[in-house]
């Protein structure tokens, strides 16, 4: 449970009041809807404090315009991500990539954003109720369909590089694409709905096969060959 809260000191206070009536597992299971479950009105203290909706939205309170925008477009990330993903998918007229440095120190200071240094380099993560309300404000914006796309083409273009490098870096490209599986699985999914899963689910043969996720390999190329019916190179390298 603490883990499906990322740890979050109130979340965790909020969930415990939910526990006299639920099991562990029970709460677990539904935690699919984190914002609706936590909340404790008979808490004293600030309001903020009684929902971890409300908690959160008083910290959007205190962002920047551009934080804000930030937050929404950078929820479309399912875990972990670096800033040069970030600044790919997130910037536009309003929000520039010279702004992405200061946009993120103000989240990682307002502890929405967390940061941690990794032998990728430094990563960054919205935990996991933050991302909702973010997503929340995405869908607001109408701005959904967009980022999800430009995710996709991010990593896309990532995998192609993984697959022009390999020969000569294949140690960094293994841990690289193992840090970003959620990533990759998640531009899948779009490619899929898409209708154009076929490049990328083939080209991430080396997250497949060298990278030991076999399993989950053949599962998306399946899926990748029954929603893509056109014929061409593509299916053909998915097909072997």
């Amino acid at each position: 449970m603490c883990d499906r809260l990322d740890g979050l000191p109130l979340a965790i206070e909020l969930a415990a009041v939910r526990l006299g009536t639920l099991s562990v597992a029970e709460f677990v299971a539904g935690l699919g809807e984190h914002l609706a479950l936590l909340v404790d009105e008979d808490r004293q203290g600030p309001s903020r404090h009684r929902a971890l909706a409300t908690c959160i939205g008083w910290s959007h309170q205190l962002c920047t315009e551009r934080e804000r925008l930030f937050w929404a477009r950078v929820s479309v990330f399912p875990g972990e991500f670096d800033l040069e993903a970030a600044t790919y998918v997130c910037r536009d007229e309003t929000l520039r990539a010279q702004d992405m440095i200061d946009v993120v120190t103000g989240l990682v200071d307002k502890s929405v954003l967390l940061r941690r240094e990794t032998p990728a380099g430094v990563r960054f993560l919205l935990p996991g109720a933050t991302r909702e309300f973010g997503a929340g404000w995405l869908a607001l914006l109408g701005q959904q369909e967009e980022v999800r796309l430009r995710h996709h083409d991010f990593y896309l273009a990532l995998a192609r590089n993984a697959e022009r490098e390999w020969p000569r870096r294949q140690v960094r490209w293994h841990h690289r694409l193992r840090v970003e599986a959620a990533n990759l699985a998640q531009a899948l999914e779009t490619g899929l709905e898409a209708g154009t899963g076929l490049e990328l689910a083939g080209t991430l043969w080396i997250l497949w096969v060298c990278c030991g996720m076999h399993t989950e390999g053949r599962h998306y190329l399946d899926r990748a060959l029954a929603t893509d019916p056109r014929r061409g190179p593509a299916r053909i390298r998915v097909s072997l």
